[in-house]
């Protein structure tokens, strides 16, 4: 038997042995690079109605007969149709508005550990002493997108949102909505809708918990109480099960529900797995109605400036990103933050079942005390964005002619500054439930766009109580000039001296931070090729730089119109894809630096059907070409592999794989046009793959 150290000599000095490696990734990685989604399944827009038929019969495709909100469409691929692939031909389609899959929707995960009695949530967001001016309105709905409520729980019932279009329990749709006894709210699962929204998360009735944090009655001798003494809960049903899962078609379902049977607040517990255009729209769609939305930053302890997380990363005028603090006023390891994407903190506590966590209501058996709860601490951000919803009911009960935004401004404007949020929160400050009620209608900025713009570039800066006519804009303690001014809307230019500091209008009222770059990012994208027939293999690279500060995550678009982050970025800037049909393809790479600005570089592939076609400059790895179409084309995965271990983990195997990239592009073309060339290739190509499939 031949020592490793051997296999490895003799297979580098074969000059392929290697090489190749790359090509190896002929095969394509179907769906694996998206983040988690519902096999099969879209969520489309088609520009126009008409259109949409024809399309999804191209694809062989059907349309699922549930209708969802905003003109969208559920639509299931036949098998063997990849969701990549579908992505990939409707994004291209210009009667296609947006394609996107239909994402795997998750209660935010919880910290686990231990256990509490007693509220001190609500001792930290001065509640005793807003209750004083107000304990909440049976007039105003908070809709829950969770897991259901427990109607029955004896601290919730008198505060349930009762549909008075609706008998209960007769089995007739009352009010023609298409809902059978949707007496409470609703229940929403893969489209189907139904009725009874009861929690059924055995792990620890999520959506019970976050009710009760908004609305258990309060004064009344019996458990605990909510934010809200008095107020209207409608159970929004759409994740199931003690995994609290749904998915994204559930989700804006059960959002438009919510806006059209009167919601005010839409609490939002709950992680998207990727980014989503149709979650954002129901949010713009609840914009429009004038209804606020609260959403959960996550609990990954990451920091969601340079993270997506949905629906909190959406920046629309009536969202508001809420991360969590603990009985000390701290941020915990596990809440997400992000001075420019979150915009307060609310008591989330620390630990699960212990006294660090918030007491609210659930029904849970204690499996260890074997004891029936109705009562538990739970931690997690899916716990301070209820403190959050509640303080905004609290808000409108008092004051219904407030708009929705200016009830978000009232509540960012009281907040509680606190040195520990300074740079993790836009407003840098924790929830106070009394400063809300007794705020006045100051200026507050939701969002500055860019993030962090260059000297000279146009800003614009949204949000509410600027003032009709032009005020006094100011930036780091000096004045921005001033291009155009709204109550809602200013645009300014960035001066040519201008450092980072925080956006101010008027000199008052809830600001924005915002850095200023000298130098723009910048990426540049090559490609080991450019066009042949297919399986077509390339590997990409992309050089990422920005001189203010630290690129921290690069995106790559391989064609399908979508940018996804894959394993290996940013640290490498490398990926490598297979490129089976013919046609053009369009790969994009964005790079984003630390303070939130980016670039974007592109380069265009072409698949042609006959590699005679391709051009003379450029062709596929010869190893690939060789192997393609024999039974040999799967096994040279092993020259990959032993490229990444064994060549580029050092200079000299890095500059032989530079040279066989180098070399290779015309011995592939002529073997392409051989085919004994080709065969007799394969023979020699053998023991190369034999002794690095001992290497593995």
């Amino acid at each position: 038997m031949f020592s490793k150290y051997t296999l490895s000599r003799l297979v580098t000095s074969i000059l392929a042995a290697v090489l190749s490696v790359s090509l190896v990734s002929c095969g394509s990685s179907g769906d694996a690079g998206l983040p988690a989604h519902r096999p099969g399944e879209l969520i489309v827009k088609f520009r126009s109605p008409k259109s949409s038929g024809k399309i999804v019969a191209g694809l062989k495709a059907r349309t699922l007969p549930h209708s969802l909100p905003y003109g969208l469409q559920k639509i299931v691929l036949p098998a063997g149709k990849s969701v990549s692939e579908a992505l990939s031909e409707l994004n291209s389609n210009p009667d296609v508005l947006y394609a996107e899959p239909n994402y795997i929707a998750r209660k935010s995960q919880i910290p686990d550990d231990t256990r509490f009695s007693e509220q001190w949530g609500l001792t930290a967001i001065s509640a005793p002493q807003a209750w004083d001016i107000a304990t909440g309105s049976s007039s105003v709905i908070v809709a829950t997108l969770d897991t259901g409520i427990d109607y029955r729980h004896p601290d919730l019932v008198d505060n349930l949102w009762i549909n008075s279009a609706e008998i209960a329990n007769n089995g007739i749709d009352e009010d023609g909505n298409g809902i059978v006894d949707d007496v409470n709210g609703v229940v929403i699962k893969e489209g189907i809708v139904g009725g009874n929204p009861m929690d059924d998360d055995t792990a620890d009735t999520h959506g019970t918990h976050v009710a009760g944090i908004i609305g258990a009655a309060g004064n009344n001798a019996v458990g605990v109480s909510g934010v809200n003494w008095h107020v209207k809960l409608m159970a929004v049903k759409f994740l199931h099960g003690p995994l609290g899962e749904g998915d994204l078609a559930d989700a804006v379902t059960g959002m438009a529900y919510a806006v059209s049977h009167g919601a005010k607040v839409i609490n939002c517990s709950f992680e998207v797995a990727g980014s989503s255009k149709a979650l954002a729209e129901a949010i713009d769609e609840a914009d429009k109605q004038g209804v606020l939305v609260v959403s959960a930053a996550g609990n990954s302890g990451n920091n969601i400036d340079h993270s997506i997380v949905v629906p909190a990363s959406i920046r629309s005028a009536n969202n508001i990103a809420v991360a969590a603090t603990t009985q000390n006023d701290a941020l915990p390891s596990w809440s997400n933050y992000g001075q420019r994407s979150v915009d307060l903190a609310a008591p989330g506590g620390m630990n699960t079942g212990d006294p660090s966590g918030i007491l609210s209501t659930v029904t849970l058996f204690d499996k260890n005390t074997k004891q029936f709860l109705r009562y538990r601490t739970t931690a997690g951000t899916s716990m301070a964005a209820p403190f959050v919803s509640g303080v905004a009911a609290l808000v409108w009960g008092a004051f219904p002619d407030l708009t929705h935004r200016q009830v978000r401004a009232r509540i960012m404007n009281g907040v509680d500054k606190l040195s520990g949020l300074t740079t993790s929160t836009i407003t840098g400050g924790r929830l106070n439930a009394l400063g809300a009620l007794t705020a006045t209608d100051l200026p507050a900025i939701f969002s500055v766009t860019p993030v962090a713009p260059v000297r000279g570039e146009i800003i614009t800066i949204r949000g509410v109580n600027f003032g009709s006519s032009s005020g006094n804009l100011m930036h780091g303690g000096f004045a921005l000039p001033v291009t155009s001014w709204s109550d809602t809307e200013i645009t300014s230019v960035i001066p040519a001296t201008a450092v980072g500091g925080t956006v101010l209008v008027n000199g008052q009222g809830s600001g924005f931070p915002l850095d200023v770059a000298i130098k723009p990012v910048s990426v540049a994208l090559s490609a080991s090729l450019s066009d042949g027939a297919p399986p077509l293999v390339i590997d990409f690279n992309a050089v990422a730089s920005s001189p203010d500060s630290e690129i921290v995550r690069v995106e790559w678009d391989f064609g399908d119109g979508a940018f996804e982050e894959f394993a290996g970025a940013p640290l490498t800037y490398t990926a490598n894809r297979s490129f089976n049909d013919p046609g053009s393809f369009t790969v994009r790479v964005m790079a984003t630096d630390q303070i939130g600005r980016s670039a974007v570089a592109t380069t265009v592939v072409t698949v042609v059907a006959d590699a005679s076609k391709s051009s003379g400059s450029d062709s596929r790895c010869f190893v690939a070409t060789a192997a393609y179409g024999s039974p040999l084309h799967p096994r040279v995965a092993a020259l990959r592999n032993f490229r990444d271990r064994y060549l580029l983990t050092n200079m000299p195997g890095r500059l032989f794989v530079a040279a066989y990239y180098s070399a290779s592009p015309p011995l592939a073309r002529f073997i392409a046009r051989h085919e004994t060339v080709r065969s007799l290739s394969r023979m020699a190509l053998q023991p190369l793959v034999w002794m690095a499939e001992r290497l593995a």
